[in-house]
C-alpha cells in the first residue's frame, strides 16, 4: 500500500517537473525571439548596445560592454551591480595585456569564458563587479568585418547559447548599421596642349630611343 502510494507520487512529481521544465523552455524561448526582434530593430548604434545590454542581463546575473579601442577595452555601460559602481564603469579602461580574457575573446574572435581574477579580467573589473575568486566570466565578441569593435561580458548562472546568439545578432546590425566609407573622388587635370610643331616625349619613346641606341653599338 504504501510503496504503491510513493510510485504514485513519485511520478506525479516527475509530471510536474516536466511540466515546469517545458514551460521554462518556452519562457526562454519566447524571451530570446523577443530579445531578437528587440536588437534587429535597433536605428542607432548607441539604442543596439543599450538594446543588447538590457537583453543580457536576462539570460546572466550581470552585464557589461566594453569597446574596444586598440589595445584598450573602454567600460560602456554595466547592469548587475550596485548604482556606485555602474556610475564609475565609463571611466574604466582595461589594458588588455592585462586581462588575458578579454584579449583572448577579442583574437580569437570567439567566446571565452575567464576565470574571474585580476590576472584574468583585471583588478578594477573584479572590483566593481564584486567578482567571486572562483566566478568564471563570459565573453562575447561582436565581430564586424573580421573586427572586434565590442565585447559583450557576463557573469553569474549564465543562459551561454543565448548570450552568443544575441551577440551574433547584434554584431549583424551593427554591420549594418556602420556607414560605409565615403568614394575618394579623384580630379584629374586636363592634359596640356602643346604648341604647333613641339615636340612631344613620353616615356616608351625615350625607351625605344634607348634600345636603338645600344643596338647600334
Amino acid at each position: 500500500m504504501l510503496e504503491g502510494q510513493l510510485s504514485q507520487l513519485s511520478s506525479e512529481v516527475e509530471r510536474l517537473f516536466d511540466e515546469a521544465r517545458g514551460r521554462a523552455r518556452r519562457e526562454l524561448a519566447d524571451q530570446l525571439n523577443q530579445s531578437v526582434r528587440r536588437i534587429r530593430h535597433a536605428r542607432s548604434l548607441d539604442e543596439l548596445a543599450a538594446t543588447l545590454l538590457d537583453a543580457a542581463v536576462a539570460f546572466a546575473a550581470g552585464a557589461a560592454l566594453f569597446r574596444i579601442a586598440g589595445t584598450v577595452a573602454k567600460g560602456e555601460k554595466i547592469l548587475g551591480v550596485a548604482a556606485e559602481a555602474a556610475a564609475v564603469f565609463p571611466s574604466l579602461e582595461i589594458s588588455l595585456s592585462a586581462a588575458p580574457g578579454l584579449a583572448g575573446a577579442v583574437e580569437s574572435r570567439d567566446p571565452v569564458i575567464a576565470v574571474t581574477t585580476a590576472a584574468e579580467v583585471s583588478a578594477g573589473l573584479i572590483s566593481l563587479a564584486s567578482h567571486p575568486a572562483d566566478g568564471r566570466a563570459y565573453i562575447y565578441p561582436l565581430v564586424v568585418k573580421d573586427r572586434v569593435p565590442v565585447v559583450l561580458y557576463c557573469w553569474g548562472a549564465v543562459q551561454g547559447a543565448a548570450l552568443e546568439m544575441l551577440a551574433q545578432m547584434a554584431a549583424a546590425v551593427w554591420d549594418s548599421l556602420v556607414a560605409p566609407e565615403p568614394l575618394q573622388l579623384v580630379t584629374i587635370a586636363p592634359a596640356a596642349v602643346s604648341a604647333p610643331g613641339a615636340m612631344v616625349t613620353n616615356r616608351s619613346e625615350e625607351h625605344t630611343s634607348e634600345l636603338q641606341s645600344l643596338t647600334n653599338l
